[in-house]
């Protein structure tokens, strides 16, 4: 498995699956890091984070399972 579908995993057999997530991730994982300290102690609700778009390429790494007829 993979992580932001960057072209070296691409060379290798199997290609493996990769996920490409929001490229604003960091920002929002900073974000959200200043909102806890500010909050000196309390807690900062996951509905603020907000829901971070994410794509999941299947390649040639992904197979059934043994014995199924896919």
């Amino acid at each position: 498995m993979g992580f932001d579908d960057l072209p070296v995993p691409g060379l290798l057999t199997p290609r493996p699956t990769t996920v490409r997530a929001a490229h604003d991730m960091g920002y929002r994982a900073a974000t959200a890091l200043f909102e806890l300290v500010e909050a000196d102690g309390g807690e900062v609700s996951p509905a603020s984070l907000g829901m971070l778009p994410a794509t999941v390429r299947l390649r040639e790494s992904v197979a059934p399972p043994p014995g199924s007829s896919r």
